[in-house]
C-alpha cells in the first residue's frame, strides 16, 4: 500500500511539473509571437515612410539610399 501511495506522489508531482513546463512554453510562444508582430509592424511603417519619403524628394542620392 506504502508503494501504491509513493507511485501515486510521484506521478502527481510529474504531472505538476509537466503542467509548469506546458505553462511555460505558452509564455515563450506568446512572447515571441508578439515580438514578431512588433518587429514586423516596425518594419512595415519603415517601410511605408521610406517609399512616401521617397517619392517626396528631388534628391536622387537621397532617393537611391531609400530605394536600398
Amino acid at each position: 500500500m506504502e508503494s501504491a501511495n509513493a507511485a501515486l506522489k510521484l506521478t502527481q508531482h510529474e504531472l505538476v511539473e509537466t503542467e509548469k513546463q506546458r505553462e511555460a512554453h505558452q509564455v515563450r510562444v506568446r512572447i515571441a509571437r508578439d515580438i514578431h508582430d512588433d518587429i514586423g509592424s516596425g518594419l512595415t511603417k519603415i517601410t511605408l515612410l521610406s517609399d512616401i519619403t521617397r517619392k517626396k524628394t528631388t534628391d536622387s542620392s537621397v532617393s537611391d539610399a531609400l530605394e536600398k
